[in-house]
């Protein structure tokens, strides 16, 4: 059964017994196909008698076919899942499976090799993970390994086609059933399309039994209800939300061990993958994540005592929510903390509190950073919520209202990240291990965010900070492509017009002669000589630039000062 193929379809006359009697038909299966088995002309079964039967045997002279979860439709059983070669004394101690691209993003390398210099090259590929599961009825370990196939050979018994594949393993504690090994798979392939905020869908699966120290595989194949990954999409390491490849073993430790103990993640990550994978009406994929993420939070927030009578909360409640419906702001920041505010002076007055309620509850317990960087604020939160009930009481001209499409997505996507992060947070990771592990990743679903790494890179602190005037914050945003010159006053960096100016006008000569001088010397010797002798000048790729009780990220900027040459 080792040599058994997935990649194929399977079609072949087969029969099985049941009820005393034998049925010939055909049995076919395949990737992403159903697995059925057409009974023959001449051969019928009662549908009623039937409906008790889980599991059939089937054989084609061969092979012995097990078929679980099988339902009969006119002169066709479909199963749900079909393993090749079991029999019924078979223990199941360990199952392996391969998810399609995870090998590109957990270690950002090709799985194939290559012929170089008349040898054949095969990329190095380490593994990841290796994770004893606490307290767990069903398994006992979960790790990752590489195997190496290969089955063509050339006239000189060289083989010419080597493959990698990513393998995770899952160890039982005793043995694994049937039942358990379709809800262990899925869960595990969900489990990283939730940390990778990709679609992801199971190649295949193997069985493994033990039988005097020697390892059996048996194939298990299944329905899928995910569509396959394309294949010409490319996915690499910074493809990931998560960056699975610099995770160390006390991060997937806790990764593993938080989805297997956390009850609330098992309950929501197969709908969390499964919203992921979603490709339909955009009504019920904002519908879809928001329902989830209200059950989150109906989890985790638990009613406030509060001993005003309630007709009272009532009409407080009615009196905040209608405060000042048409109030001009001058800038969004000014409506963000009205709205901040508002939402505090909210009572919660119901016993089964809105998904607003446990919203601002919970959302006041986050970091600050992670909250600033996902950017999930009141002003979303409303507009999101907004939407989600005129999509709920199927609000007539739906479209036109919500015509910006590019908003809509964008606050979806803070809603899916925010999700993300929960799960993570469950998992008891710091704010400094989600920083480092999502900081790099330019995942889709995080450009389409708006997601902000500068609140990341100040919680990593590798960045250079200064302090500049409110004043000149415009100038600094809006300088000129080659860079910022800012001049040190005091505490305080000064954007300086004539030397910003005389930069830019200057900039594509100084190109010419690169081989004589870098940029920071030719600030030095063009621009500081005469008004800021002694002053030596640095080149920062990115800078934290601070006003008040703020910051803007700035990219390319010079800094002037007498303290560089001390």
């Amino acid at each position: 059964m080792n040599e058994f193929s997935f990649d194929s379809e399977f079609s072949s006359p087969a029969y099985f017994e049941w009820n005393g009697n034998v049925y010939h038909g055909v049995l076919k299966f395949g990737k992403r196909s159903d697995i059925s088995f057409s009974l023959n002309n001449g051969f019928k079964i009662n549908k009623v008698i039937f409906k008790s039967q889980d599991v059939i045997s089937c054989y084609d002279g061969y092979n012995r076919f097990y078929l679980g979860q099988c339902s009969l439709y006119g002169d066709k059983i479909y199963a749900e899942y079909i393993v090749v070669g079991l029999t019924d004394e078979i223990k199941i101690t360990a199952v392996e499976l391969n998810i399609n691209s995870l090998h590109c993003v957990i270690n950002g390398v090709s799985y194939s090799g290559a012929f170089c210099e008349e040898g054949y090259c095969v990329p190095c590929n380490v593994n990841n993970f290796d994770v004893s599961i606490e307290d767990h009825d069903e398994v006992k370990r979960v790790y990752d390994r590489w195997d190496v196939f290969s089955n063509i050979k050339n006239i000189d018994g060289y083989s010419v086609n080597v493959l990698q594949r990513h393998i995770i393993r899952l160890d039982a504690v005793e043995y694994f059933e049937i039942p358990d090994v379709d809800r262990q798979v899925n869960f595990i392939c969900s489990l990283f399309s939730t940390l990778t905020l990709l679609r992801l869908d199971i190649s295949y699966v193997w069985l493994i039994s033990e039988d005097d120290g020697k390892e059996k595989k048996y194939p298990f194949y299944f329905l899928s209800d995910k569509l396959e990954v394309d294949k010409e999409d490319k996915y690499n390491w910074v493809s990931s939300f998560l960056n699975l490849s610099m995770l160390d073993g006390s991060l997937w430790a806790k990764i593993f061990n938080g989805a297997y103990s956390n009850v609330d993640f098992k309950r929501l990550c197969p709908r969390f993958s499964g919203m992921l994978s979603y490709d339909g009406y955009w009504e019920f994929d904002v519908l879809g994540f928001v329902s989830i993420f209200d059950a989150y939070l109906a989890s985790k927030v638990t009613e406030k005592n509060n001993k005003l009578p309630n007709s009272l909360r009532h009409k407080l409640n009615e009196i905040i929510s209608n405060l000042d419906p048409d109030l001009h702001f001058e800038s969004t920041r000014d409506r963000e903390e009205y709205l901040r505010i508002k939402d505090k002076l909210m009572i919660f007055s119901s016993r089964n509190m809105t998904l607003q309620d446990r919203y601002v509850r919970f959302m006041n317990s986050m970091d600050f950073s992670a909250k600033k960087a996902i950017g999930l604020n009141s002003s979303d939160f409303h507009e999101i919520k907004k939407i989600r009930d005129d999509i709920a009481h199927m609000t007539p001209g739906l479209d036109k209202k919500h015509k910006n499409f590019k908003r809509i997505f964008e606050i979806r996507d803070k809603l899916i990240i925010s999700i993300c992060y929960f799960f993570l947070k469950d998992f008891n990771f710091s704010e400094e291990e989600f920083a480092h592990s999502v900081i790099r990743s330019v995942n889709p679903i995080k450009i389409g965010s708006g997601f902000e790494n500068k609140w990341l890179r100040r919680v990593v602190g590798e960045i250079f900070s200064i302090k500049v005037r409110r004043g000149d914050i415009d100038k600094i945003m809006h300088g000129n492509y080659f860079g910022v010159v800012l001049v040190r006053v005091g505490d305080v960096f000064h954007y300086n017009d004539n030397l910003n100016f005389f930069f830019k006008d200057n900039y594509l000569d100084n190109i010419k002669l690169k081989g004589k001088s870098n940029d920071c010397d030719f600030i030095e010797s063009h621009f500081c000589k005469d008004d800021f002798e002694g002053y030596q000048c640095k080149h920062m790729s990115i800078t934290h630039a601070y006003f008040d009780d703020e910051f803007v990220e700035v990219n390319n900027v010079y800094l002037i000062d007498r303290s560089f040459g001390s």
